[in-house]
């Protein structure tokens, strides 16, 4: 799968978070917040490879800053529960959800469950 780290802001404006997506332990949003949830040496920007492994469902999070104008017209934006299983390249699996993936690797892909 291909990390799309952006950020949907305003009506239409997609730009690259300024933090990085990472793989978690947990299927969390700001699981890098959480002693031991973020997975050391993972973080990645937009244009990384993930090998995805499996679909879990997880907590709902959302690529939108919602705190900006017009947002509910903007179509980048997405919202999702779906997580996906990735290996990194050390073998570690960790997950990442899929509103921090390029859209043509959302909707679980058909990978077995987690």
């Amino acid at each position: 799968v291909v990390v799309q780290n952006r950020v949907a802001i305003g009506d239409g404006a997609l730009v690259e978070d300024r933090s990085p997506s990472y793989l978690s332990a947990r299927p969390v949003a700001r699981c890098a917040n959480i002693p031991g949830c973020k997975i050391p040496g993972t973080d990645v920007a937009s244009g990384y490879t993930f090998l995805a492994v499996c679909q879990l469902t997880g907590e709902v999070i959302t690529n939108a800053d919602i705190t900006s104008t017009n947002i509910g017209q903007n179509p980048n934006a997405a919202v999702s529960g779906i997580w996906l299983g990735a290996r990194a390249p050390d073998g570690r699996i960790g997950y990442i959800s899929e509103v921090y993936l390029a859209p043509a690797y959302r909707g679980g892909l058909g990978l077995p469950a987690c």
